[in-house]
């Protein structure tokens, strides 16, 4: 049997949190880790290592600490608009 990893879902839901919550101190964290090698900003790894899979491969952990800077950069609105779309 084998157990479904649900990780990534634990982990975009923590992101998704941040925003809700307007953490924006935690939201400019993640933030120093645009345009830096991932995995290198070490103030970001509160926000990233508890949601990697227990045996993450690199390129894995490498999608982690990719995603966060960006989400933070630009965390989605998905209210809808007035006129039925998504602003």
């Amino acid at each position: 049997m084998k157990i479904q990893d649900r990780s990534g879902e634990r982990f975009v839901q923590a992101l998704e949190e941040l925003v809700e919550r307007e953490d924006r101190g935690a939201l400019a964290t993640l933030r120093r880790g645009l345009g830096k090698p991932p995995g290198t900003v070490v103030e970001i790894y509160p926000y990233v290592v508890p949601f990697l899979p227990a045996d993450p491969d690199d390129r894995r952990a490498w999608v982690y600490f990719t995603v966060a800077p960006l989400f933070a950069f630009h965390p989605p609105d998905w209210r809808s608009n007035e006129r039925g779309g998504w602003t």
